[in-house]
């Protein structure tokens, strides 16, 4: 379960260096996810797990407030769609934007209406209207982005919604890294006034759902030698040296025999509502901020306090010019 680790907010490439990396990020990223939907679709249904569950439960309890019939919103990757349909269910026309055609070719079989609009587009560099937006939904995309996007992401964020519309984003955490709640947040703020945040105290769960998927982890690394590269990149330290140990291929047969009894006990546990509610409320109890593994943000645009051209900054000024500020 990736989550937002290091954020980096300098970028000193030249800018034909940089249109350079977007396009080609723009090219892999596209065929790396259109690949991913092609496979295993099932893997983007943010409500097949527990974890899943609790944090759209979290989601829609903070758009009711916000939200009136007839209103216009944008799901920015909208992946499997459930944001989507929910907000078309209440009655808001919506913009279901996606990296991936054939998650948008799955959501328009799914909800074939005429309140659903699919649009195949890459985030952040879209080509949607500045102010176009009573309500904008980003969830959980910016840990999937490149560090030098984090910034733009957000100044995204600030030109596609209405003066006075809404934004939603959100992102997990890697409880691993260092302040990570506190740069997310300020981050958000050098285009966003947050007016509520929500947590998830998932660190204990979010552990031992590790730990029981370990072997099966383990077997697949044992054969598969590009899966088990990319896992030592994610691991230092004993973790690392542990994988790195027991991932080769004679220890294989071992580990699939035990995968064979903990697989069952791991998909009942991470499908557990129940589980995860009893182990958030240690974590909370317990960690309290250090447990935060999951966050969302309900922001309005932040306002710009003068708007006379002769005393604004030239960058502030072209801030709802696409795409100018961080670039």
């Amino acid at each position: 379960m990736s989550g937002l680790n290091i954020i980096s907010t300098e970028n000193k490439q030249p800018l034909q260096n940089k249109v350079s990396a977007m396009r080609q990020r723009r090219i892999e990223r596209t065929a790396y996810f259109e690949k991913l939907w092609r496979d295993n679709p099932e893997r983007f249904d943010k409500l097949h797990t527990s974890i899943g569950r609790e944090r759209f439960e979290r989601l829609k309890m903070l758009l009711q407030p916000n939200i009136k019939p007839d209103q216009v919103a944008c799901d920015l990757a909208c992946g499997a769609g459930a944001t989507s349909l929910w907000l078309c269910q209440q009655g808001l026309h919506v913009d279901a934007v996606d990296i991936a055609s054939n998650a948008l070719q799955i959501l328009r079989k799914k909800y074939p209406s005429s309140s659903l609009t699919t649009i195949h587009d890459y985030v952040p560099y879209t080509t949607l209207k500045d102010d176009s937006y009573d309500l904008l939904i980003c969830t959980d995309l910016i840990a999937e982005l490149h560090p030098n996007e984090y910034r733009i992401l957000f100044s995204e964020l600030a030109r596609l919604v209405k003066q006075n519309g809404k934004i939603i984003c959100s992102t997990p955490l890697d409880f691993h890294s260092e302040d990570a709640l506190q740069r997310f947040i300020d981050l958000a703020e050098t285009e966003l006034e947050i007016v509520e945040i929500n947590y998830a105290y998932d660190k204990l769960f979010i552990k031992f759902s590790d730990f029981l998927a370990w072997p099966r982890r383990v077997e697949r690394a044992c054969r598969d030698p590009q899966y088990r590269k990319e896992a030592l990149k994610q691991r230092q330290g004993f973790s690392k040296w542990m994988f790195q140990l027991f991932s080769h291929s004679p220890f294989r047969y071992l580990w699939k025999a035990i995968s064979f009894l903990t697989d069952p006990l791991s998909k009942f546990y991470d499908n557990s509502d129940r589980i995860r509610s009893f182990f958030e409320k240690i974590t909370h109890f317990l960690s309290q901020e250090n447990g935060i593994t999951h966050v969302i943000i309900l922001a309005i645009r932040r306002a710009i306090p003068n708007t006379d051209p002769k005393t604004v900054p030239h960058d502030v000024q072209e801030r709802k010019g696409k795409k100018t500020v961080w670039e």
